[in-house]
């Protein structure tokens, strides 16, 4: 597959890397829209990801992944909930129901990232880490390879990041002046960017 990345092309296998791949439709859609990549979905929920193998672990081309991508290696407290989907390292309120606390595992993102070389699209949907992962990633000159990046803002539902916000906008902004190069969704602040 053929794709045009800032004026010239790949030819190698497309890498897509999902961070929070939640319930798998990201990897449908995916698997659709650039056949023959290889995905890497990361998901550090337990049970969730207990669904995610059900349905691609015989898949070839996807590489199911029990970690939360974070800002270095080990043991990471998560907390669950019961009237939402998006686990997350942060607390959310009393609205979403009983927490629950378990511990997952931990990579540096950027660690990962790096390791890879060339990722064609790197989407992050992870609960309120995005800031401090992004932020992470870019001090480590992680971002250099990745021709797409995705970015899921969680800053309006998670009390304090607001201040984290701006700033991995102001980052993002100071890596990619024409921000050509990112995406940011969500109500947590401004549009978000594409590589």
């Amino acid at each position: 597959m053929l794709i045009q990345t800032q004026n010239h092309y790949l030819t190698r296998r497309t890498r897509i890397v999902l961070a929070g791949a939640c319930k798998g439709e990201e990897i449908g859609i995916y698997k659709l829209s650039h056949k023959g990549a290889f995905i890497y979905a990361l998901e550090p929920s337990p049970h969730t990801c207990e669904g995610l193998r059900a349905k691609w672990g015989n898949d070839p081309d996807v590489e199911i992944m029990e970690v939360a991508a974070w800002v270095r290696n080990g043991p990471l407290m998560f907390k669950t909930y019961k009237a939402f989907r998006g686990d997350s390292v942060y607390e959310r309120g009393g609205k979403y129901g009983w927490k629950k606390e378990v511990e997952v595992r931990g990579i540096d993102f950027a660690e990962f990232l790096k390791g890879l070389g060339e990722v064609d699209v790197v989407r992050l949907n992870i609960e309120g880490s995005e800031y401090a992962v992004i932020l992470h990633c870019l001090e480590q000159n992680a971002l250099d390879k990745v021709a797409y990046l995705s970015i899921a803002c969680h800053g309006d539902r998670i009390e304090g990041l607001k201040g984290p916000h701006k700033k991995m906008v102001e980052a993002l902004k100071a890596w990619d002046p024409t921000s050509k190069k990112y995406k940011l969704f969500g109500k947590g602040g401004e549009k978000c960017l594409i590589k």
